[in-house]
């Protein structure tokens, strides 16, 4: 009994898309159609969300870095004057320890690099007894203004370094250092 009602209307079906085939062909494509409309609106809706999430990311980044550029920015002005300072007062005390005046930074740098590099020799020193006094306070005097001249150029040199190294410092903050 069942078997004839499932047969009846599996028959009827059938008989009826044979007879309408067409008809529902065309409404099969107009389904498919229109999920394929909705499948691509909603793609397109998902790509806005996205690049409009992207521009918010982008934004918010750019602000990030502006701040950093700043910081970096203030950073290095402050090593840069700091610098500036500790240079001068290098060059103030070189001058008033060798009673010279109006020497600029350039020249107290040259002076101490010809210092260094022409005449940094430790002074023949006799092993023998017979030496004078005045011949050894020459001597001593000569290596006291050889190490005052080295303390100076060096002086001037770890303060060169100490701002190449706070520049360096604020890089590596903004782009990173391995």
């Amino acid at each position: 009994m069942t078997w004839l009602f499932i047969k009846s209307i599996l028959g009827n079906i059938i008989t009826f898309i044979a007879e309408n085939w067409r008809v529902i062909l065309i409404v099969l494509i107009c389904l498919y159609a229109y999920q394929q409309k909705t499948a691509h609106e909603r793609a397109v809706q998902e790509l806005a969300l996205f690049k409009r999430d992207i521009a918010k990311a982008v934004a918010k980044q750019d602000a990030e870095n502006e701040i950093k550029r700043i910081k970096a920015e203030s950073a290095i002005k402050s090593a840069q004057l700091i610098h500036a300072q500790q240079i001068e007062a290098i060059k103030n005390e070189y001058e008033k320890s060798n009673k010279l005046s109006d020497i600029t930074i350039r020249d107290l740098r040259s002076r101490l690099r010809q210092s260094v590099s022409d005449s940094f020799n430790l002074p023949e020193v006799d092993t023998t007894s017979i030496g004078t006094s005045e011949k050894w306070r020459d001597n001593y005097s000569a290596v006291a203004r050889q190490y005052k001249t080295l303390i100076d150029a060096c002086t001037i040199t770890t303060a060169d370094y100490n701002a190449l190294r706070a520049w360096a410092d604020e890089a590596c903050l903004q782009v990173g250092c391995e």
